[in-house]
């Protein structure tokens, strides 16, 4: 579980926002949580497609996900009507974040943002639509190893006992957490999974305390 690193164009400007969105890499999807950062993107969404790179170049994020893309396309026409002299810059606040909705509209190319909303064409909505639902952020690797929350690896857990964490082959050996070749999902499994391994390593190795 690490964060990713992107093309930052866009990131930086958006650096500490973080939305809700449907989160897809390759054929994947992950709903959560989503950070922008200086160097990419982050949160538990992320955390959670992130051991699934393999050899996928771009990340995309659907930062409306509770409406499908008729429904968006609906809302921003109606704003449109209703607020006909509303400059650019602040057409999405009430909607989306004020700086997504300007970092939207700049990489759709909706510019200048001084624009009142009633000269957007329709060419420009599809855009912005299409964008809402699928913006695609190139992949420029992840971050170190050190920045990882768990990592892969460890451990064969064939090689100990499930139900006392006490090594097959070395008496009085015990390991837990991920020390063990486990890892889960974004979400509390893996400090579960560590709190629990220790509980019953520790209980025992100290019943079997008296015979290392």
């Amino acid at each position: 579980m690490v964060q990713i690193k992107t093309e930052t164009t866009v990131v930086r400007k958006l650096k500490g926002i973080k939305l809700n969105a449907n989160v897809t890499l390759g054929t994947e999807t992950e709903y959560g949580e989503v950070l922008f950062t200086e160097y990419g993107i982050s949160g538990p969404a992320i955390f959670s497609l992130s051991s699934r790179l393999d050899n996928q170049t771009e990340i995309s994020l659907d930062i409306m996900p509770e409406y499908p893309y008729d429904k968006v396309c609906e809302m921003i026409y109606i704003r449109m009507c209703q607020n006909p002299n509303l400059p650019l810059e602040n057409f999405f606040v009430g909607m989306l974040n004020k700086r997504v909705g300007q970092a939207l509209l700049k990489y759709c190319k909706v510019e200048p943002l001084s624009r009142y909303s009633v000269t957007m064409s329709e060419k420009e909505v599809e855009r912005i639509c299409k964008t809402i639902k699928c913006w695609n952020f190139k992949i420029e690797g992840t971050m170190s190893w050190n920045n990882a929350q768990v990592t892969k690896g460890g451990a064969v857990t064939d090689e100990f006992n499930p139900n006392t964490m006490e090594s097959k082959y070395e008496k009085g050996l015990y390991a837990a957490g991920e020390v063990l070749d486990i890892d889960g999902d974004c979400g509390g499994y893996n400090l579960q999974w560590a709190w629990s391994s220790g509980y019953i390593a520790g209980s025992e190795a100290g019943e079997g305390g008296d015979d290392l």
